[in-house]
């Protein structure tokens, strides 16, 4: 990306259009010129948004909720569950569930593979047939 010379602002421009931010048409290549303000924005794991953000400043603070890098993590409010025994399975029901499960799955890879023999079944007999 290059930077103009009289502002020392970087912008997306071609080397033939005038800078945005001045007008001037003075440019300079990234790797040559650097100014002295400038701070490149980092992506970091924001603590209080629990998710990849940009960070830029001294010191570093998240853009989006303006979290300092490196300060403790806000506490959160532990979140509410409700358990009732309406929700709850019996005690015996978790083996029943695994075989029940299992049960299911064979019968699609079954199906699954039958329905793949058949097909190329059919195409044989056209092939042989044609």
């Amino acid at each position: 990306m290059p930077v103009c010379r009289p502002c020392g602002k970087y912008s997306n421009v071609m080397y033939g259009d005038s800078c945005p931010y001045c007008g001037q048409m003075d440019w300079a290549a990234e790797s040559h010129y650097t100014p002295k303000d400038y701070k490149p924005d980092l992506n970091l794991s924001c603590g209080n948004c629990k998710a990849i953000r940009v960070f830029s400043g001294e010191p570093l603070k998240c853009n989006v909720c303006v979290w300092v890098l490196n300060t403790p993590e806000p506490s959160r409010a532990p979140s509410i569950v409700t358990s009732s025994k309406h929700n709850k399975a019996p005690d015996g029901a978790g083996a029943a569930g695994v075989v029940v499960g299992g049960l299911g799955c064979l019968i699609f890879v079954t199906l699954t593979f039958g329905a793949l023999w058949l097909l190329i079944a059919i195409i044989k007999w056209m092939w042989t047939n044609s």
